[in-house]
């Protein structure tokens, strides 16, 4: 259905990839999927995850946005393939952040 790849470095997680396959979009895959990466990343001590993504994936920005992240950089021509930029987001566990994620843990378990 998805998958989501990760480099865990002391504190902290960067999300190098994150797919689903098209017939599984917009169930809560891609959601569960970080959620989980982000609580067992808590639970490990984790306290920042990072990630990029394309400023035209309005979704994925949306479902970013809703599990914490906020943008905090740029990087000019990240994307090979078309040249775009890409938007550095991060996210601080604990807090607020770890209540967002329990949520959606739990609700999708």
């Amino acid at each position: 259905m998805g998958y989501l790849c990760l480099w865990e470095i002391g504190h902290e997680i960067h999300i190098t990839n994150l797919a689903v396959h098209t017939e599984w979009r917009r169930r809560g895959v891609g959601r569960r999927l970080l959620a989980l990466a982000m609580a067992e990343g808590m639970a490990r001590g984790v306290t920042l995850a990072f990630l990029e993504v394309r400023p035209s994936n309005a979704q994925a920005l949306k479902l970013y946005e809703s599990l914490g992240f906020q943008v905090i950089g740029r990087r000019t021509g990240y994307y090979f393939d078309t040249g775009e930029d890409a938007l550095v987001m991060e996210a601080r566990l604990g807090g607020d952040a770890a209540r967002a994620v329990a949520g959606n843990r739990t609700a999708g378990s």
